[in-house]
C-alpha cells in the first residue's frame, strides 16, 4: 500500500513498505504535488523532466521502464528509487492532487500575489533610492569652483577638480563640515586634511 503523506504547503511525500516476503523494495520521497501529473507522465511512459523547486532550484526526475529506477537529480544530492508497481503510485499520487488541488491552487495564486507584492515594493524602493540619489545640479562660478556648500561624496564624479573643492572648502573655513566619506575621499587623494583641520581649529579657537 502506498501512503501519500503532506510534508509542507505544497509537498507531499510517497511511501511505500518494503515487501520482505516477496522481496519487493520500498521507497520514501518527496514531491512537489503542483508537479503530479508531470511526475506520473514519467512513471508511466518512461522519461526524464525537469522541475523547478521553490528555494531548491532545478532537479532532474526520470524514470526508466526496463530497470524500474526512479531518479532523483538535485542541485545538492542524488536520489535513487526501486518503483517495481507504478500503477498503485500513479493512483495514488494522482487521488492526493484531485483532492486538494483547489487549496493548492488557491495557496498557488496567494503566494504569486505575494511575490509580485514583494518585487513591486522591491522595485518601487529602487526607484525612490536612485531618485534620491539623483542630486540637483551643482553652482560652479566661471574659474570652476562651487557656489554653495556640498559634500564632495555626494558627488564623486562631479566635474570639479579635487584641488579646488579642496581649496574652497579651507577658504570657506567648512573643513568641519566635512563628513567621514569626504574626508576618505579626500585623504585618498593626497590632501593634507589632518594638518589644516588642526590649524582650522586653532583658528576658530582664537576668534573665542
Amino acid at each position: 500500500m502506498v501512503d501519500i503523506v503532506k510534508s509542507s504547503e505544497f509537498n507531499a511525500r510517497a511511501v511505500k513498505n518494503i515487501d520482505i516476503d516477496n522481496k519487493i523494495p520500498g521507497y520514501n520521497f518527496s514531491y512537489p504535488v503542483m508537479n503530479t501529473i508531470d511526475i506520473c507522465n514519467i512513471l508511466m511512459f518512461g522519461g526524464s523532466i525537469e522541475i523547478s523547486i521553490e528555494r531548491m532550484g532545478k532537479s532532474q526526475w526520470s524514470y526508466n521502464i526496463e530497470t524500474k529506477e526512479l531518479l532523483i537529480e538535485k542541485p545538492t544530492s542524488t536520489e535513487r528509487h526501486m518503483i517495481m508497481d507504478t500503477t498503485e503510485l500513479i493512483f495514488e499520487m494522482d487521488k492526493y492532487f484531485n483532492q486538494n488541488k483547489d487549496e493548492l491552487w488557491k495557496n498557488t495564486y496567494k503566494t504569486n500575489i505575494k511575490k509580485s507584492m514583494s518585487k513591486k515594493a522591491k522595485k518601487n524602493a529602487q526607484k525612490s533610492e536612485t531618485s534620491s540619489s539623483k542630486k540637483s545640479k551643482l553652482l560652479i562660478d566661471d574659474q570652476g569652483y562651487p557656489l554653495e556648500f556640498f559634500q564632495l561624496s555626494d558627488y564623486v564624479n562631479c566635474g570639479i577638480e579635487i584641488q579646488k573643492y579642496y581649496d574652497w572648502v579651507k577658504k570657506n573655513n567648512y573643513l568641519y563640515k566635512l563628513n567621514v566619506e569626504t574626508h576618505r575621499l579626500l585623504i585618498s587623494y593626497g590632501a593634507p586634511l589632518s594638518e589644516d583641520i588642526i590649524e582650522e581649529e586653532r583658528r576658530r579657537n582664537s576668534y573665542k
